[in-house]
């Protein structure tokens, strides 16, 4: 479920780790998920589902930052971030993750999925078996 405003950051099934990001968000917000990844990215291998349904489309500061701690990050991220699996369908998110490859590519594989379950598939086969194993089942969400 994505959060109707604001973004989250849940590490509760770590090292599969998932951002939520709601359809209005602060600079702040946004500032302080990018120091929780920065975070992550130190503590070792993970991969990353972001949810994107509906959300606000990060603006050009946003994305600048989102860049830059790839950047600040280098060899860690190199490491330790193995796949970001992004739900959504919309062409906007799609021209946005095609904008920030061509500006700088991820170095890890990046696909774009139409539902959480296939992301988090998808990203779950780029962990190590024996990280795959550490993930907790994912908890159900109450509907509404």
């Amino acid at each position: 479920m994505n959060p109707p405003r604001g973004l989250e950051l849940d590490l509760a099934r770590h090292p599969l780790v998932v951002v939520r990001v709601g359809r209005a968000y602060s600079n702040a917000q946004w500032d302080q998920v990018l120091l929780g990844l920065t975070a992550v990215i130190a503590r070792g291998p993970f991969v990353l589902v972001a949810d994107l349904r509906n959300a606000q489309m990060p603006n050009a500061v946003q994305r600048r930052s989102f860049i830059a701690m790839y950047e600040n990050n280098d060899q860690l991220t190199r490491a330790h971030f193995l796949a970001l699996g992004a739900v959504g369908e919309s062409a906007t998110l799609r021209r946005v993750i095609t904008v920030l490859d061509w500006i700088r590519p991820a170095p890890h594989p990046v696909k774009v999925c139409a539902t959480f379950g296939e992301a988090e598939a998808w990203a779950r086969e780029h962990l190590p078996a024996t990280l795959r194993q550490r993930v907790p089942p994912a908890r159900s969400r109450p509907m509404g």
